[in-house]
């Protein structure tokens, strides 16, 4: 633990190679120890073996092992009988031998955490390595829990995949995952909200469910199960006995000790279910990780009863997306197992048997601290970032070089106020940080090739602008509804205008028809190069301000934000934070609902964020992967913030180009806003970030800025343009 603490501390990122090595080192050597040792854990010893001994004799291991002895399917017998076997042929002893697949699923294990962090994965995946908690429980007890866990977490990376068969393939590991250990049920609902769409959801569910029954409806004809007993068999494997004491708060009434207790253990059954419905509620909207983190530490929680292996159920999910309490409460939950293992098992001092129970009241706390509460549904209308496949590769450095060496950075307020900065995007040539896309985009393009887009103004004066900079043919669609201000400077360019309809989605119809051989339509937002030359108003923070930090920007088509979320997702100290317009909230549906959606888009005045999505778009994924949170703002808010802007800091700002000044106003971005993992928390104990509200555009008419000020209506024509 102090080696994962040390790795955090200094951000290292060591290579896969590494951690695999540390993690083998550490998993071999403390098994070694332990299967020399007199003492073994008792159903590590018995148990196990019985197990073994019974498929290995065409036997149902549910049947023939002591009551409880074996209370899962007969899938993982029939790993314990080959570890069995080979120790026979190998001359192997089964302490040597009946660690093998514990240890072996656990190293795995380490791999597959990396690939679940959206985060850091060298790091998350080292700091796995190094737990001592799933060491003790691979490598001491010689548990199941690896390789449930294995199958488990497995099901979560191939739901990000996004495949056509990624249901079917990831309810498949998921149903081996159950069939192993039937608690594995409660990874059911992360993993469905990990896949998009009714069908993947639907294939995974039937997978997850049909496996396990299969395993058990063939067991008369892979384990010699009579099948008049099947039912009993079934009942055995989930069937609930009222155990009580040994943990949490029925120690209180047992004094410690385990016990059949009905008194106790019914109604703790009861709380459990009802606590493990009320966390599905709570975090419904949250992160599928989390989510699942929440139902896990639940369970710990609220059971009558708990075992040391039990431990190691949210330990994946708490690395791969870290909380502020996690280390604190993997650290207790090691320390609390440890004197199971090293002390009280032993018999070394099994005397104590009852304190160490009670002792399980101190790490409870820590649980509880350690759930993602502020990432169940963030203040504002946040919605919930689902797994994604890994972001499209971006031509991150060529863009850079490409904007900087075509437009000055923008300079960073510190006059916001403490914590508070504004970077300027509205001091571009152009008005606004559409621009950078644009540039970024054209300049990937032939010299002399030919361009069409839709624009409700901004992005077109961007592509007008770098058509004329760079020499290409550029044609702008705008809707009947853009700003009067942002035509008139559009005519000021050497481009052909064209209007279409009243809408965006209008205009957006119009320039794909207008799109074919010989001219490139460049998309606002789902376009790679549009999204890399938006990312480098990133790398320009980092050179000006660097972390930590929580950068706040608005959100509509979500080019931007994609380009800001892949920035971050490098460093371990930034957080991205979108801001809608409440009018318009195209992207948070999308997120929602895994996939682009129409959705209503009503009048506002931040007409640079207003319309609906492409189907298909890449900046739903990138949103979903690497966006924290989602929160929208009201007219009303947007107003005052533009009022803000410009009589408090004599900054001209439009509508979308004041949002994220008006999510902070509003109370739904603080400057505490972060936590450990830059997953929305608050953490009133990192005083040292700050956050970057971006000022994205200027162009507003005047009468409108004047109506805006004076606290009436919007109409009106021209513009503030430097």
């Amino acid at each position: 633990m102090a080696l994962s603490l040390l790795a955090q501390r200094r951000g290292w990122q060591p290579r896969l190679r590494r951690a695999l090595a540390a993690g083998a080192l550490l998993r071999v050597a403390m098994a070694a120890v332990a299967a020399t040792d007199t003492w073994q854990p008792y159903d590590f010893a018995s148990d196990f073996t019985a197990a073994a001994s019974a498929v290995l004799h065409h036997q149902d291991p549910v049947l023939t092992v002591r009551p409880r002895g074996w209370p899962f399917p007969p899938t993982m017998a029939f790993v314990l009988a080959g570890e069995l076997r080979l120790g026979e042929v190998a001359h192997v002893a089964w302490p040597v031998a009946g660690r093998l697949a514990p240890v072996a699923a656990d190293l795995v294990l380490i791999v597959l955490v990396g690939k679940l962090a959206t985060r850091r994965a060298a790091l998350r995946r080292f700091q796995y390595a190094c737990n001592p908690l799933p060491i003790m429980v691979c490598a001491i007890h010689g548990q199941l829990e690896p390789e449930v866990l294995v199958l488990g977490v497995a099901a979560f990376v191939v739901a990000r995949s996004r495949r056509d068969s990624a249901g079917w393939a990831a309810g498949s590991l998921l149903g081996a995952s159950i069939a192993v250990g039937v608690w594995s049920v409660l990874l059911l609902p992360g993993v469905l909200g990990s896949l998009p769409g009714v069908r993947r959801r639907a294939e995974a569910a039937c997978c997850a469910f049909g496996i396990p029954v299969a395993f058990v409806a063939t067991s008369p004809l892979t384990v010699g199960t009579p099948v008049a007993q099947v039912p009993g068999v079934v009942h055995g494997i989930i069937g609930l006995r009222p155990v009580a004491g040994g943990w949490g708060w029925t120690t209180l009434v047992t004094h410690g000790r385990t016990e059949l207790l009905p008194s106790t253990g019914l109604p703790g059954m009861l709380l459990l279910c009802g606590g493990l419905l009320a966390a599905g509620f709570a975090w419904r909207r949250a992160h599928p990780v989390d989510l699942t983190t929440a139902l896990l530490i639940t369970f710990l929680v609220l059971s009558p009863r708990a075992s040391s292996q039990y431990l190691l159920w949210p330990v994946p999910f708490l690395t791969a997306r870290m909380t502020p309490w996690a280390t604190p409460a993997m650290a207790a939950a090691a320390a609390w197992a440890a004197l199971g293992y090293v002390a009280i098992g032993p018999g070394l001092l099994h005397s104590w048997a009852s304190m160490w129970a009670f002792a399980s009241l101190a790490v409870i706390p820590l649980l509880i601290l350690a759930l993602p509460w502020q990432r169940r549904r963030p203040a504002g209308g946040a919605v919930r970032p689902a797994l994604a496949p890994a972001a499209p590769a971006l031509p991150a450095l060529p863009a850079w070089a490409v904007v900087r060496s075509r437009l000055d950075p923008t300079p960073v307020d510190a006059a916001g106020g403490p914590g508070l900065l504004l970077k300027l995007e509205s001091l571009q040539p152009t008005g606004s940080f559409k621009v950078r896309g644009a540039v970024n985009a054209l300049a990937a393009l032939d010299r002399g090739a030919a361009v069409v887009t839709a624009s409700a103004g901004n992005h077109g004066l961007g592509v007008a602008f770098a058509a004329a900079l760079l020499g290409r043919k550029a044609t702008v669609v705008v809707p009947g509804n853009a700003s009067p201000a942002k035509v008139a400077a559009l005519r000021r360019f050497p481009v052909t205008l064209v209007e279409a309809g009243r809408s965006y989605d209008d205009a957006e119809a119009r320039a794909l028809e207008l799109a074919g051989p010989g001219i490139h339509y460049v998309s606002p937002y789902n376009d790679p190069h549009v999204i890399a030359g938006q990312a480098t108003i990133g790398r320009e923070l980092a050179d000006q301000v660097g972390g930590p930090l929580t950068v706040v920007c608005p959100v509509g088509g979500g080019g931007l934000a994609s380009g800001l979320g892949l920035w971050a997702s490098q460093r371990d100290d930034v957080v991205i934070v979108g801001v809608e317009a409440e009018a318009s909230l195209a992207v948070s549906a999308a997120v929602l609902a895994g996939r682009q959606v129409d959705v209503a888009v009503g009048d506002t005045i931040a007409d640079g964020v207003s319309g609906n999505i492409e189907p298909g778009s890449v900046t739903v994924d990138i949103i979903r992967d690497h966006v924290e949170s989602l929160v929208c703002v009201t007219e009303e808010e947007i107003r005052a913030a533009i009022r803000h802007l410009a009589v408090s800091h004599g900054i001209v700002a439009e509508g979308a180009g004041a949002m994220a000044v008006a999510a902070v106003l509003a109370g739904k971005v603080r400057s505490d806003h972060l936590a450990d993992d830059l997953s929305g928390h608050r953490a009133d104990h990192r005083a040292d970030h700050r956050v970057v509200a971006l000022v994205t555009g200027r162009n507003i008419a005047l009468a409108t800025l004047a109506e805006v000020l004076a606290g009436t209506g919007l109409a009106g024509t021209g513009t503030i343009m430097g």
